[in-house]
């Protein structure tokens, strides 16, 4: 087939607005006329389809614009909120927040998909309420607390096993209590419905009760009859020289749990005898 449309003039032309679905557009190319349909030409646009924003009302497009004039806006940093372009050519939304490293964080970790924010929870003598937006943390007291005590006791503790702890014997004082039940037997039990962290302080005086001499002796408190070891405080009496113990602890404590103290004989068998004892704990 031989080209030969080269070098025509081209003549005014009527105007129109829109191209029927069966007209040709004509272009040159190295010199030459050649013609294209108008679909051809829109495929070899790349204009098939059509832009339309999309959502539900009151939405913020990103595609704007009026007739063929079309803008696309950026994305901008707000109130907490980061915008970056990602490794992926992606546009990454953040949220931007910190927290006091210092104290306990209401969040672990902000960087997750799904951050959790911790809750308020009260506990003994604490309450929490939350009225729109604000929280309030109350003191309902009284605050847990109990005592009990002993003096001029001079019922021995009786020592099987030399340096294994043992209930210490006597009859017991019972003083004031609140969310505890202090018992004759020297046990203090957390009834309330919280746990919390109790702070104990108790003083223990103890006397040989058998045999002549110095020996040493132990006095350590037990929560629900397990030994808490690091309590242990040791110290040296006779049968004449009495030794004061002193047992200042903290222990978490939740409902029903107990505490007592328990005493020892490093040396021997002998028996000793806690003469004297206060036991509390708030």
């Amino acid at each position: 087939m031989t080209i030969s449309a080269q070098g025509r003039k081209k003549s005014n032309f009527p105007v129109v607005t829109t191209v029927p679905a069966g007209a040709t557009l004509d272009f040159v190319s190295g010199s030459t006329n050649y013609k294209i349909t108008k679909a051809n030409f829109i495929t070899e646009m790349g204009a098939t389809g059509s832009l339309t924003a999309v959502g539900a009302s009151g939405r913020t497009d990103i595609l704007t614009g009026s007739g063929s004039a079309y803008e696309i806006r950026g994305l901008e940093d707000g109130a907490g909120i980061t915008c970056s372009v990602s490794g992926d050519d992606g546009i990454e939304v953040k949220v931007n927040f910190t927290q006091e490293a210092s104290y306990t964080a209401l969040c672990d970790d902000f960087t997750v998909a799904s951050p959790i924010i911790a809750s308020l929870r009260g506990g003994a003598g604490i309450s929490v309420a939350k009225a729109s937006n604000i929280i309030t943390i109350t003191n309902t007291g009284p605050f847990p607390y109990g005592i009990t005590t002993m003096q001029g006791n001079t019922t021995a503790t009786t020592i099987s096993v030399a340096g294994t702890p043992v209930l210490a014997a006597g009859t017991w004082v019972v003083g004031a209590a609140d969310t505890f039940t202090p018992s004759t037997g020297g046990r203090l039990t957390y009834t309330g419905a919280d746990d919390y962290v109790a702070t104990i302080d108790a003083s223990v005086t103890i006397l040989r009760a058998v045999g002549t001499g110095e020996i040493d002796v132990t006095a350590r408190i037990y929560k629900n009859g397990a030994t808490v070891a690091a309590s242990e405080v040791l110290a040296t009496c006779s049968d004449t020289l009495k030794a004061n113990l002193t047992l200042p602890y903290k222990l978490s404590l939740s409902q029903n749990d107990y505490i007592e103290i328990y005493v020892t004989n490093e040396d021997g068998t002998d028996n000793i005898t806690v003469t004297d004892a206060i036991f509390r704990v708030v």
